[in-house]
Order: structure tokens, then C-alpha cells, then sequence
């Protein structure tokens, strides 16, 4: 080559070229060595390092024209995994971050591409290090500043994210929340199926801090509640066709259609204090009538027993401690009979009450279903204990009675004997 009329080496070395390029006529090189011996100039050049030279001298040029939030355009040259690299004059490397990128955390610089053109903030700067830290979130408005809205308002909101906690939603690029518990009355799970990303639906702004950057909708709150409306058409003392859903041991579910679920607590479903399930209840049915009685959170509570009066009210006023009543055998125990005394009204005869014989079991004298008169011996609370043994030793005194008051001595001298032997052929006839 020649530099100023001298002639000059350029090694291949000190060479830089594209692929595909070729020298120019004219360019820029760095003297490496001058040589001059034997009258005559020996030069070595490098266009290379005239390159790097100028590239540096461009690149701190750049630096120096470069401040804190000032406006720039860049190229995208690299995605990375936290950012992109930026070219900035072709000459200066600048470091884009996820962080940076938008106000809209979902957004990443993955969806940029390398080639991509782009407007930047110069967000921080170290000359020394030439390091350059730039921003594309700060030339959009912040989507908190610029929220117009309030609680209580209704907005559409687009559904980017679902969890085991609710539904994540984005207004006007506000990210908000609305919890499982606020998107339905009733069924707190069925959002899952219900909706999914990339819904738009309607909410209603239930909690609002710009500040703090919280939003709270709910999906509710927009329709009146369903055990409500169901109270309004069935108020209490209604009554409801119901299907029985659940038993439990206490607690029956019924379904009362449209979602809305009932409970029927075993004190409301029998005025007999002796059922410990209520299993023995609603044994064999599928569909009842039930009365509403109130409301119990998300569900209505019903009664069956309120269909009748208080048999235990009827009882007390119709009997009392003494009385003989006409009793249905239901059930035989080691220790004696269960007897119905009147529908829900229960009562007991021990084993040593069932006869004035010496039985072992009550099945020695009684069958289930039998119908039998006892007597009422004791009263206390919903507990009654009655005597069979009781009313047979009153059918043996009338007997007497009626003996005594008509046997009449044909002499005054006709001894007891007479009257003894009497009784004892009609205590045999008994026997027999």
C-alpha cells in the first residue's frame, strides 16, 4: 500500500474484513513500525487496528453524547434469558433488562427479535466500565398512574392466569386478583372449569391502593345471591320439595335444585328424642316435602317435624302418671320393650314390668308389633317408664273387688274356708 507517496506493508493479520469484502482504495490504517536502514523507509501497517482505534474513539464519542434519561434508538443484537443486548451507533453495547421492558410483568424481551429497531431510555450509565443500562417501561405510562377507576365500579378485565387461589386479571394493564370465595355464591371450585386465560369478563372493583398496587374484583358481586332470591319466592315457613342427597349420621344434604343445597339437622327432622340417627328417619325415601326454617350460610335449613304439632305437648295434656294406655311393642331388649305410646312419642317397659311371672327375656311374653295395655309409672322429662305387670295386678284386685262384693254367707257360721276356696278356684281358672 502506499501512505503519502511511501510504500508500506499490510500483513493479512492486520487485515479486517466481513465476509464477502474486499479492500477500498482509500482507508484507514495504523503504523505499526517505521524502519529505516540502508536509505531505505521500511513501514508496517494494520488496518485492524486503525479499526479499533476509531471504534474506541467512536464508542467514548457515544458515552460522552449519552446521559440519564435521555432517548435513544437501539438494535437488537442477542436475546438472553433476563434481557436483551442492544446496539447503540453500531458501536456501543447497552443491556436491556426483563425488568425494564414493560410495566406488564408478563411481558418479557422474548418477544423482540434480533434485527428489531427500537425507542429507549437510558436508565443508568457507567463510562468508566462502558456499561449502559437501558429501559423500555419508563417511556410508557405507568397503568397504576393512569387508572381512572374506583371501588365499586364494573369493568371488563381479561383473564391472564388461573390458580388454586383464584383468577389473576389484568385492567388496562393493572394486574388484579379476584379470589375464589368472589366468584360465586355457591361453588367456590367452579371457576376452574368455568373460565379460562384470555377470557374477558366482567368484575366488580371490590378493594382499590394505587399505592401499594392492590386490586381486588369480584365476579359475585355483580348478581344478587342465590339463597336470597331462593328466601324471597320460599320465605321462612314455605314449603319445598327437596331430594335427599346425603345422609350423615346428624345431618341430612338436600338438594333443592339450581344449585342451592339444604340442610336437615336431626332435631328437625323427628319430635323423638330417642332417634340418635336420622338415618331412621329418612330410611327408604328419596323425596320429601320440607319446610323452610332459615337460612345457614350458603344453605337453606329445613325441618320435617314442624309439618305436626308437638306430639310430647299432646301427650302431657292427654295422659299422666297412672294412666293406662294402649302401647305398640317396637323393639325388644335384653332389659325390656321400647313401646310407641302415641306417633314420636316412645316409651319403656322393663323387663321385670312385663309380667308378674319371672320371665328371662321380653320375648318370653311379647312379640314385635303387638299391641298391649300398660300402665304409666313413671314420668320424667321425655323419659317414660310403663308397667304391663302394673294393669294385670289391677285386673286381679277388680276381680277380688267384684268376688268380695258379691259373695254373700249363707250363715253367719259359714266359715272364710268358703270364701278362701272361692278365690283360689277363680286364681286357678286365671292360670288356666
Amino acid at each position: 500500500i502506499q501512505i503519502k507517496g511511501f510504500k508500506a506493508y499490510l500483513p493479512n493479520s492486520e487485515i479486517k474484513l466481513k465476509k464477502g469484502e474486499s479492500l477500498p482504495e482509500e482507508f484507514d490504517v495504523l503504523i505499526l513500525s517505521l524502519d529505516k536502514t540502508d536509505n531505505r523507509l521500511k513501514i508496517i501497517a494494520s488496518q485492524k487496528k486503525a479499526l479499533e482505534v476509531l471504534e474506541k474513539n467512536k464508542k467514548q464519542e457515544v458515552l460522552n453524547s449519552l446521559e440519564v434519561g435521555k432517548k435513544i434508538k437501539g438494535k437488537v443484537i442477542k436475546i438472553l434469558d433476563k434481557g436483551a443486548l442492544i446496539l447503540i451507533d453500531n458501536v456501543l453495547v447497552g443491556f436491556l433488562p426483563n425488568s425494564l421492558y414493560s410495566w406488564d410483568e408478563d411481558r418479557t424481551t422474548k418477544e423482540l427479535k434480533v434485527g428489531d429497531e427500537i425507542e429507549l431510555l437510558v436508565k443508568e450509565i457507567d463510562k468508566d466500565k462502558e456499561k449502559v443500562i437501558l429501559s423500555r417501561k419508563d417511556l410508557e405510562p405507568n397503568p397504576w398512574d393512569v387508572l381512572n377507576n374506583q371501588v365499586g365500579d364494573v369493568v371488563n378485565v381479561k383473564i391472564v392466569n388461573i390458580n388454586d387461589k383464584g383468577i389473576i386479571v389484568k385492567l388496562n394493564g393493572a394486574k388484579g386478583f379476584i379470589h375464589k370465595s368472589e366468584t360465586d355464591h355457591l361453588d367456590q371450585e367452579a371457576y376452574k372449569k368455568k373460565y379460562k386465560v384470555g377470557d374477558n369478563i366482567k368484575a366488580k372493583i371490590i378493594d382499590l391502593n394505587k399505592k401499594k398496587k392492590r386490586l381486588k374484583l369480584s365476579i359475585k358481586a355483580l348478581t344478587p345471591h342465590p339463597i336470597d332470591k331462593f328466601l324471597e319466592e320460599n320465605p321462612e315457613g314455605s314449603s319445598v320439595k327437596g331430594r335427599i342427597k346425603e345422609i350423615k349420621n346428624k345431618v341430612a344434604i338436600i338438594d333443592l335444585g339450581n344449585g342451592i343445597e339444604g340442610l336437615l339437622y336431626l332435631e328437625d327432622a323427628t319430635w323423638n328424642p330417642k332417634v340418635k340417627n336420622i338415618s331412621q328417619v329418612l330410611k327408604g325415601k328419596k323425596e320429601l316435602e320440607f319446610m323452610v326454617l332459615d337460612r345457614k350460610g350458603n344453605k337453606i335449613k329445613l325441618g320435617l317435624k314442624q309439618f305436626k304439632p308437638n306430639p310430647w305437648e299432646i301427650f302431657r295434656k292427654q295422659y299422666k302418671k297412672g294412666d293406662i294406655v294402649k302401647v305398640k311393642v317396637k323393639k325388644l331388649i335384653d332389659r325390656g320393650a321400647f313401646v310407641d305410646i302415641i306417633e314420636d312419642v316412645e316409651g319403656f317397659i322393663p323387663l321385670k314390668e312385663i309380667s308378674k311371672e319371672d320371665i328371662k327375656i321380653p320375648s318370653d311374653k311379647l312379640k314385635l308389633n303387638e299391641e298391649v295395655e300398660a300402665k304409666i309409672i313413671r314420668m320424667k322429662g321425655n323419659d317414660i317408664t310403663l308397667s304391663i305387670k302394673a294393669v294385670e295386678q289391677a285386673k286381679e284386685r277388680k276381680e277380688l273387688e267384684e268376688i268380695l262384693k258379691n259373695y254373700k254367707p249363707k250363715s253367719e257360721t259359714e266359715g272364710l274356708g268358703t270364701l278362701g276356696e272361692l278365690l283360689k278356684r277363680k286364681l286357678e281358672e286365671r292360670k288356666r
